[in-house]
């Protein structure tokens, strides 16, 4: 059973998982506790599969964010 509307998301769920668990790894690296990646996939109904690649882009994503301040080169 996934508790993510049915009704034409935002934001579709496996973008969702991903995100998770792109943030599992961060909350672990802090020593903060999340949901289990069980959790996440039963809540979201995304495939393991797809949500850890998109969860991998979404961590490769991260680093670009933040930029230092200045003109690009």
């Amino acid at each position: 059973m996934t508790l993510i509307s049915e009704s034409e998301p935002d934001v579709s769920p496996v973008a969702i998982a991903g995100l998770l668990l792109a943030a599992r790894t961060q909350l672990a690296q802090l020593g903060l506790t999340g949901p289990s990646v069980a959790e996440i996939l039963e809540a979201t109904g995304a495939t393991r599969s797809r949500a850890y690649e998109v969860g991998n882009e979404i961590s490769a994503l991260l680093a670009e964010l933040v930029r230092p301040p200045g003109r690009p080169r």
